[in-house]
């Protein structure tokens, strides 16, 4: 958390701001459910994808309610075509699993 928090004062908040907005409006936009734990969070709760993607992106998972999570940060460093291939990585992955649960789950 202190690595975070002195990462965020370092960079323009402006930045920080822009890629949570975009990252949540492209996983509204591609019907990828997620959970917040403040509205303006940069850590978003997801089901888990699959092995491959949690490996690709460094993605912590857990398990709530025994369903499967995991959880992404947005930091202001990240470039927008990178979020924009985790997006894509992430409907791919939801498309390719038929067995993800769709319901949605509050953490």
């Amino acid at each position: 958390m202190q690595k975070i928090k002195e990462q965020y004062e370092r960079s323009n908040p402006r930045n920080y701001n822009r890629n949570v907005a975009i990252f949540e409006q492209l996983l509204n936009k591609n019907h990828i459910y997620y959970e917040k734990g403040t509205k303006y969070g940069n850590i978003f709760v997801i089901d888990k994808p699959s092995e491959y993607i949690c490996k690709k992106y460094q993605l912590a998972t857990f398990y709530y309610n025994n369903n499967k999570k995991a959880h992404v940060i947005i930091f202001p460093y990240h470039q927008l075509k990178n979020i924009q291939e985790l997006i894509n990585d992430l409907k791919s992955d939801l498309y390719y699993s038929k067995s993800k649960n769709t319901k949605n789950n509050k953490f």
